[in-house]
């Protein structure tokens, strides 16, 4: 598989410079995720003669389709020999490196509700212009990416969306957007020009109940996909909320209300699972308190769901990877035996390859929360 270096555009050069072209990795894997970034390995020969080329912040393009940005270079011996391990995030990882920062600061303390970053729009205009504060025209031109470029908003996701920020990590307010909206984000150079476009994406129905787009069906009856994982798990869910509009000087001037995600009756005995939402938001006009405070708290109660994904090895069949059905891609998952039936998004999709070949495996609906991402949750919600 062959791999690209460049050395990425600075101000003194604004262009992709090539360093070198490999095909001498013993083995590469790459994982690709649709709300947030994901990341890869690369393991060569230290005697190979594009070894010593792999430098940290230096980009890599594998196989021509994956973008990554090395961050770390390991050399060891083992029963392989002498061994370079290159490792790094694919370019959206570039976003984990900025957080939200209010609306002209600089580096001095912001209190009260003007510390907030607060936007209204679809979710493509939001995600956008938190992307615009944090890298392309933010206040500190030292956070600033040479050639970054924003790609035209087309108003994609959610038509009304709104989200409030301060200093929260850029790739974690992207990824809580998308999820909630079903829309996912790239960041992906073009060497001609020597920019580094930031754009939204959408995944296409390929479900078997709908007949727009050709079918993508993932079965084991269909010899199409194996070695299947399974879970369907309540240990994350919350249905009953207690949400509190955060801002009053004393406790009982907080406005709590009690919000279910449908307008049915409460759910009750062992089926009732409660949460506590401290939700920030600029001050709703007198009477739509609980309108305003309901939908901020079911956008956040998304991170409170059922679990329900499918993990398998995606096998070789008339249907390709990257052309027949992409990352994001809706798509039918079945399991006779099981008794799974799933319409679902391929939200994860992981490529790895060596001498006996490459192998691709994806992960089909929500999967469960990582403790990075429990803990980045607990802490927004005051828990």
């Amino acid at each position: 598989m062959e791999i690209r270096i460049y050395k990425p555009p600075d101000l003194t050069e604004r262009k992709y410079t090539p360093i070198a072209i490999t095909f001498d990795a013993h083995s590469i894997s790459v994982t690709e995720n649709f709300y947030t970034f994901g990341n890869f390995e690369v393991k060569i020969a230290s005697a190979a003669a594009a070894a010593g080329k792999f430098q940290k912040y230096l980009y890599v393009l594998i196989d021509g389709k994956f973008w990554g940005l090395i961050t770390g270079i390991e050399k060891a011996i083992d029963a392989q020999g002498d061994i370079t391990t290159i490792t790094g995030l694919d370019l959206k990882g570039l976003t984990s490196a900025r957080y939200t920062t209010p609306p002209g600061f600089t580096y001095e303390e912001v209190g009260g509700i003007a510390g907030f970053d607060a936007i209204t729009g679809s979710t493509e205009t939001c995600m956008k212009h938190y992307v615009r504060n944090n890298f392309f025209q933010p206040s500190s031109p030292t956070r600033q990416i040479p050639g970054f470029e924003i790609a035209p908003d087309l108003g994609r996701g959610l038509e009304n969306d709104r989200y409030m920020t301060r200093f929260d990590l850029l790739s974690g307010v992207l990824e809580e957007l998308g999820t909630a909206a079903q829309v996912g984000y790239t960041v992906l150079p073009e060497l001609e020009t020597g920019k580094l476009i930031f754009d939204i994406c959408e995944g296409v129905d390929r479900t078997a109940n709908q007949s727009d787009n050709p079918r993508v069906i993932f079965s084991v009856s269909r010899k199409n996909i194996e070695n299947m994982n399974y879970v369907d798990s309540d240990r994350n869910l919350r249905n009953l909320f207690y949400a509190s509009l955060s801002g009053g000087q004393f406790v009982d001037d907080i406005y709590t209300a009690t919000i279910t995600r449908d307008d049915g009756d409460y759910p009750s005995g062992i089926y009732r699972w409660e949460q506590h939402l401290d939700i920030s938001a600029t001050h709703p006009e007198p009477g739509r308190e609980f309108e305003e405070l309901k939908r901020l708290a079911l956008a956040r109660a998304d991170s409170y769901t059922t679990v329900r994904s499918l993990n398998g090895a995606i096998m070789q069949s008339s249907q390709k990877y990257g052309i027949d059905f992409k990352l994001g891609d809706y798509v039918s998952v079945v399991n006779e035996d099981w008794g799974v039936r799933m319409n679902t998004q391929i939200t994860s999709i992981r490529v790895d390859a060596d001498v006996s070949g490459v192998r691709h495996s994806a992960t089909f609906g929500n999967s469960a929360l990582t403790i990075i991402q429990r803990l980045r949750r607990d802490i927004r919600n005051g828990g």
